[in-house]
């Protein structure tokens, strides 16, 4: 959860905001989830995910995604986002909200019963899921059947009338537009308190961050540590942008972004000694690691400032990490 904000709307509890932000207690949400038909109506994206919608429409559930995504789901991930329930068959990156677990519907390598190589998922179009509650030991012990190829899934052979839909749908018009009246409401709400709490976090990480004149000072030599060795540039030329390179500071290198990300972490320490290809930060981008390194060049060189700190979205070209390395 590093790359998640301190706070927001679907923290700490998804289960609790999924059901809130539908205007329903836990044990309602609890209910649909183990009384659902829930209907495939994709299978794709990353290893064979089935995104499922609730047969009955009076228990179709609304709610938005984690902003920022997270890097990290386990396998067997029950969770919502959209109108859609969507079962993570592998450990993946993902970004909708986690309401339960349950057994993975996909097989890598093929070789676990009622998988082969030709066929590694489980999973079609138009399946219908449908889960039980049991105990995180009982659990625990299925997931291990799973994995050693023992597990047997229950499946059955069922038939989907779309004439008798088309009339169950008729007969709930009026209590499903109650329900989404109801829904409606309680997104509003909740939609509120999102914006609140993301105005609140973006003014914390404006607040906290280095001003960019402070970092240019260290890169020209004007810092205030170290004023009169290193006195500022004169002015540029009233067509230039910016100053001539040689007015900064060559015992400063900047390290830099080479995308728009989040930071996930921030591995250097000011002071200490860095390393050629040492990393000095991780991000995240579109679900994705990436991993900062120092040039060969900054080998031996010393962290002089830090700034950007975990959760701090940096665009691409925006210095992280100042190092200092006095002249050969």
């Amino acid at each position: 959860m590093e790359t998640q904000r301190p706070y927001a709307s679907y923290l700490p509890d998804n289960m609790e905001f999924v059901a809130k932000n539908n205007g329903l207690e836990r044990r309602d949400l609890e209910k649909i989830l183990t009384t659902a038909k829930l209907m495939a109506v994709s299978v794709g994206f990353f290893a064979a995910l089935p995104l499922c919608l609730p047969v009955d429409p009076r228990q179709r559930l609304n709610c938005p995604k984690m902003n920022p995504s997270r890097v990290f789901t386990p396998e067997g991930q029950v969770s919502w986002g959209g109108s859609c329930m969507a079962l993570y068959n592998v450990e993946s990156p993902g970004g909708y909200q986690m309401t339960g677990l349950t057994i993975p519907g996909v097989d890598i390598l093929g070789s676990k019963k009622g998988y082969s190589l030709q066929r590694p998922w489980l999973f079609e179009d138009f399946d219908q899921l449908t889960f039980h509650e049991v105990s995180e030991e009982e659990y625990e012990r299925q997931l291990a059947l799973f994995h050693s190829g023992r597990y047997e899934y229950e499946v059955e052979d069922c038939i989907f009338d779309m004439a008798e839909h088309n009339e169950f749908l008729k007969a709930t018009k009026g209590e499903v537009e109650d329900i989404r009246k109801k829904q409606r409401k309680a997104q509003e709400e909740m939609g509120q308190l999102e914006k609140d709490l993301m105005e609140k976090w973006t003014e914390e990480k404006a607040a906290g961050k280095i001003p960019m004149d402070k970092v240019e000072a260290l890169l020209n030599g004007t810092a205030p540590s170290h004023p009169l060795l290193h006195p500022s540039p004169p002015r540029s030329h009233p067509h230039t942008t910016n100053p001539p390179s040689t007015y900064l500071d060559p015992t400063i290198s900047k390290i830099s972004s080479p995308l728009n990300a989040n930071v996930w972490k921030v591995v250097a320490q000011e002071g200490e000694t860095v390393e050629a290809n040492g990393v000095v930060a991780i991000l995240e981008a579109v679900k994705l690691e990436i991993s900062v390194r120092a040039d060969d060049g900054l080998d031996g060189g010393k962290v002089e400032k830090l700034l950007v700190r975990p959760g701090d979205v940096v665009k691409a070209g925006d210095s992280l990490v100042l190092v200092r390395k006095g002249e050969e």
